[in-house]
């Protein structure tokens, strides 16, 4: 599974979050290449970057920042 993300990091926040199937990674591809030429001047403030994982929960466990506060990371971790 192929996963698009566009990234907010100033604000900390997920402006897009999108799945792709394996074999629809060109369309996957096009779309990230699109929204990076249309960012302009928010290019150095904004991720947009496709991921691959089994499924969307190993994503979430291993790029928490994309879904998860630093407040909330933090405490998790500390209390673990």
């Amino acid at each position: 599974m192929i996963f698009l993300i566009d990234y907010e990091r100033k604000s900390g926040r997920l402006l897009q979050f999108k799945r792709f199937t394996d074999d629809r990674r060109a369309e996957a591809q096009r779309e990230r290449l699109d929204i990076e030429l249309g960012l302009g001047d928010a290019r150095g403030s904004r991720e947009v970057v496709l991921l691959e994982a089994d499924r969307e929960e190993t994503l979430r466990r291993t790029h928490r920042r994309y879904f998860e506060s630093t407040e909330t990371i933090i405490e998790s971790m500390l209390n673990s």
